[in-house]
């Protein structure tokens, strides 16, 4: 790597679409080993005549039985070793005994800086040879590296030196190779926790005898979260994008050799979870991962992942966060900045380009009637109006879109190149130091913190000579240049420069001139991951000479799409058959045309500012309600004293009005016992009323 390179002064050159620069590109870490060179690194095979898997869904692949096909790739095992001589002769030992073809079968083992030198021993595969580490650097992921420099077969299988595979393991894997050649197949592992090792020699005797699952007392500790996560999707047939390479783990794994390569191999500078970020990456170049069951291996002792999970987690969460975006958990921290982000996003600059044209920002009608009709975006006049975004024809006259009738056809439609700025370059005439300015203002203010944002123009013509200040022809470009220049979220590259390091999940191309919402990125990206699509087209206006859009694509689509598109056939086509393709309304996500004044003359308020904003009216409007309250209260209390004294007088009232009814009650009760008296004497003394 070179010293601009290494401080990122310049874009390194374009690596193949899809993929990403190699590991010691990202890291600056040295290559170990002799780097394979272009012409090795071709080996591809020929695009267009390979089987179209749509997501994961590798079911349409038929593999055959075990035993029952004739092998023809070459295939070269390689084993990473420290300090495990003993283990290290059973592995051989099974790798000996295997049914895929010996011809067609080497082992290279690499000896990382074992306390005593490791060595070969007499029960092992014919051909088989002992290397050390390159120097340089340590750990698994720079001796597995040496050796998949040095490997030779069209197959790649990593095994660690504590494995014993089964008789059928190496041939269970290939035999998926045989059928498409960007598969990741990955082996099925048994634990055994047993103190004692058998002898070399009852390894292969056990193989040949078809005896493998009597050689060791099996653990009831398993990979139990990556076979839920397998048995969940069908096989993982039907994992998500965002799910499928996380059971990638790197005990025993297997490869196309000129696809590893192509992506750029291991991750050197990492020491641990190196098969967690080679998982991640894999996917991002278009990989499809195929767990076998009949591929079995014992896995001698149990992985440090069993034995101190909390403290392996407690070490890889930094660095994973680091490198794996899409592990989203892992970063919850507001506003922080990662090597890797989550979207990248590329915006063109005005300029006199000789090569102006337009690949994604006016797709043309004729490109929106190519795709298939349940996907074709409808005329926004056919849209309610509160999907309909903003008609250009009343924006000024520098904002209209030109025309593309003058461009190339094969110019107007978008590329396969997911990871190149060639891929969304939209015509620069009429544009301005507004127009990007407010599209990247837009785009770093929004939620989604871990973004990178590039700006594509021609900066080598901004050169140092004497000019008119006001009246250079370069001048939006200088002010491009002198507004982002040192914002560390914002890159300047060169038109068709690549995008450096590992790649991010999402590519967003955006026209300039127009805004995207505080939440627009992350729900266009929650969109694309919920429908787990390969392209989103945001349609932001409609012109007489088409529909002005942006563009988010996943990089994995992008990248199987390329792997995978015959001769003329169109990127899109292939992008919808494998993952894909939508249209949606930009404005129903939040974009805007920016404003006519940009910046604008006053500053907005912060984010900040306008929490503050918001909660101081809402603590005047409660000290209001807490004020009628309290003259509620007051008015309730003089009603509550009124009402004591009126009870009060009341019950004096009633107290008068007993002693009355008792006093009258008496009354008569003295005139009714009078006039008893007088009855019961008149009864009994009648002649006393005669005379």
């Amino acid at each position: 790597m070179t010293g601009d390179q290494a401080s990122g002064d310049r874009i390194p050159e374009a690596p193949v679409p899809g993929n990403r620069i190699s590991a010691d590109q990202m890291s600056g870490h040295p290559v170990p080993g002799n780097r394979v060179s272009a012409d090795q690194m071709s080996g591809q095979p020929v695009p267009g005549n390979q089987a179209r898997i749509r997501h994961n869904d590798f079911g349409a692949l038929k593999p055959p039985a075990l035993g029952d096909w004739t092998p023809r790739l070459s295939v070269t095992v390689v084993i990473p070793a420290h300090d495990r001589q003993e283990t290290l002769d059973l592995t051989l030992a099974a790798l000996a005994t295997q049914s895929y073809p010996a011809a067609l079968l080497d082992v290279i083992v690499v000896d990382d800086g074992s306390t005593t030198p490791l060595r070969l021993p007499g029960l092992r595969p014919d051909r088989t040879r002992l290397m050390t580490s390159a120097p340089g650097g340590w750990g698994r992921a720079w001796a597995l590296q040496t050796g998949i420099d040095a490997a030779a077969g069209e197959i790649i299988l990593v095994l660690d030196a504590d494995m014993v595979p089964h008789r059928r393991h190496v041939e269970a894997q290939l035999r998926w190779h045989h059928l498409a050649p960007y598969l990741v197949v990955l082996g099925w592992i048994d634990f055994t926790a047993d103190p004692g090792l058998p002898a070399p020699a009852e390894i292969r005797e056990a193989l040949e005898a078809g005896h493998e699952d009597k050689l060791f007392r099996p653990s009831a500790l398993r990979h139990d979260w990556a076979e839920d996560i397998i048995t969940a999707y069908d096989g993982l047939r039907s994992a998500p994008s965002a799910v499928a390479f996380h059971v990638h783990v790197g005990a025993t794994a297997s490869y196309p050799a000129a696809f590893l390569r192509r992506m750029g191999g291991l991750d050197t500078s990492l020491v641990l979870a190196e098969d967690t970020e080679l998982g991640y990456r894999l996917a991002q170049a278009g990989a499809v991962f195929v767990p076998d069951p009949e591929s079995r291996a014992w896995h001698l002792g149990l992985p440090t992942a069993m034995r101190d999970w909390a403290e392996l987690k407690r070490y890889n969460d930094p660095f994973v966060a680091d490198r794996v975006p899409s592990r989203r958990y892992l970063r919850v921290a507001p506003g922080r900045q990662w090597l890797v982000p989550y979207v990248d996003c590329v915006v063109h600059t005005p300029g006199r380009h000789e090569d102006t044209h337009a690949t994604m920002g006016c797709a043309s009608r004729e490109d929106v009637n190519d795709l298939p009709p349940e996907e074709a975006r409808p005329s926004t006049n056919d849209l309610p109006s509160e999907h309909t975004g903003p008609s250009t024809n009343n924006l000024p006259s520098e904002h209209t879109r030109p025309s593309t009738n003058d461009l190339p056809p094969e110019d107007v439609r978008a590329t396969v190149d997911g990871l190149s700025y060639e891929d969304a370059r939209p015509s620069m005439n009429g544009l301005s130091y507004e127009d990007v300015r407010a599209t990247v203002d837009g785009l770093l203010a929004g939620s989604l913190p871990d973004i990178r944002v590039t700006i594509a123009g021609p900066w080598s013509t901004l050169t140092p000579e004497r000019r008119h200040p006001l009246r250079d022809p370069d001048l939006d470009l200088r002010l491009i240049h002198a507004a982002f220049d040192h914002d560390p979220r914002v890159r300047l590259a060169a038109p068709g420069a690549s995008l450096p390091g590992s790649p991010a999940p999402f590519l967003l191309t955006l026209p300039p001139g127009w805004m995207p919402g505080h939440d627009t990125l992350l729900r266009l990206t929650e969109y694309l991951d919920e429908h787990d699509l390969g392209v989103l087209y945001i349609a932001l206006a409609e012109t007489p000479d088409g529909v002005v859009s942006a563009r988010l694509a996943r990089t994995a689509a992008l990248a199987r799409a390329e792997l995978v598109a015959g001769p003329g056939e169109h990127p899109d086509d292939v992008i919808h058959e494998v993952f894909g393709v939508e249209w949606v309304d930009g404005e129903a996500f939040g974009y805007t045309r920016r404003p006519k004044v940009y910046p604008p003359r006053r500053r907005p308020p912060s984010e900040q500012e306008q929490q503050a904003l918001q909660q101081e009216k809402e603590i005047n409007r409660l000290r209001r309600r807490a004020a009628a309250l309290q003259a509620e209260m007051s008015q309730l209390r003089r009603e509550t004293g009124k009402a004591r004294r009126d009870a009060a007088r009341w019950r004096d009232k009633a107290e008068t009005w007993r002693r009355e009814a008792v006093r009258l009650t008496r009354a008569k009760d003295h005139t009714v016992l009078k006039r008893a008296v007088r009855r019961v004497r008149d009864l009994t003394f009648p002649e006393d009323q005669t005379t």
